[in-house]
């Protein structure tokens, strides 16, 4: 099992996790999420609420396919899956940053939070 996909996966799971709690608490109540980025910026706004449950219920189920995959791997090989998973998974944390930050520049009034 490859124990380092795992630990590494929860630990932007839970990144994720608490990025979905700060803009629960930082958006205003009629904020809307972006869950889609296209072709020339984000698209498919849905309210606060079903955004930041899409973008945290999406990297549960990363998560649970890198830990399908670790223990499902032979003893002793690098299964590139489970090493590739991870990585994926850090890639959906960042997107998730970019569109709370939409989110934000969107509402207006609390554009001063989660600045670089």
């Amino acid at each position: 099992m490859e124990i380092a996909a795992v630990a590494g996966g929860a630990v932007v799971l839970l990144a994720i996790i608490g990025m979905s709690v700060y803009a629960a608490r930082t958006l205003p109540p009629d904020a809307q999420i972006p869950v889609h980025h296209g072709i020339g910026g984000y698209n498919n706004w849905v309210s606060k609420s079903t955004g930041l449950v899409i973008w945290a219920a999406t990297g549960a189920v990363i998560f649970v396919i890198t830990a399908v995959t670790a223990a499902s791997a032979h003893a002793g090989s690098k299964s590139t899956p489970s090493l590739i998973l991870p990585f994926v998974l850090l890639l959906v944390a960042c997107s998730q940053y970019g569109a709370i930050r939409a989110a934000l520049r969107r509402s207006g009034g609390a554009a001063g939070q989660f600045r670089d």
